[in-house]
């Protein structure tokens, strides 16, 4: 059955980004850190570059939410070193699937047939055999671009603000207003 569906607001982790710790830091000794702290975490990893595709002195914790773990932003200092906690900058915009390249979900709990971001045949975007120097095709409009391009027609980004609501009733009272106007002159 292709479906999709959301995660409950209290199964949702905090997600938080160390600055200032080395990139090639193994991410169980920041675990370790923090565990000593009494903060547990579900997962960390180091974040990498987009375009160059190389480590960043960056780590991606996610933790699971309460009280305690709420305090990571708290932490100055972690394995000896000085570090930053910040909260995870979410992107513009809203979410798309990896998986159907559809609006408003994650591939995390989307069950509907893949759709390539890049070619928009129907497989998984890791599966296609799509060479660099052909154009991308896009599987929501068509275009000569890849899905995941925000000036495409079909995000909702660039989709024309709904015209305004107009009152039925408020539109009588003035018609009747300017009749009874018209009347009077």
């Amino acid at each position: 059955m292709e479906s999709y569906t959301h995660q409950l607001q209290e199964e949702k982790e905090l997600k938080a980004v160390i600055r200032g710790m080395p990139s090639d830091m193994p991410p169980q000794q920041i675990v370790d850190g923090l565990l000593d702290l009494g903060i547990t975490v579900n997962e960390c990893r180091v974040m990498i570059n987009r375009k160059t595709s190389l480590p960043m002195p960056l780590f991606l914790l996610s933790l699971p939410k309460n009280l305690t773990n709420k305090d990571v932003y708290n932490i100055t200092e972690l394995c000896y070193m000085k570090i930053i906690v910040e909260i995870l900058n979410k992107k513009n915009g809203p979410a798309q699937c990896f998986r159907c390249q559809g609006f408003f979900h994650s591939s995390r709990f989307c069950t509907r047939n893949p759709k390539c971001v890049k070619c928009g045949k129907p497989h998984l975007t890791r599966d296609c055999v799509k060479p660099r120097d052909t154009e991308a095709t896009c599987c929501l409009c068509q275009g000569n671009h890849p899905a995941n391009f925000t000036g495409c027609p079909m995000n909702p980004l660039n989709k024309p603000p709904p015209k305004p609501k107009v009152n039925v009733w408020q539109e009588r009272i003035k018609k009747r207003k300017e009749e009874l106007e018209d009347q009077r002159q």
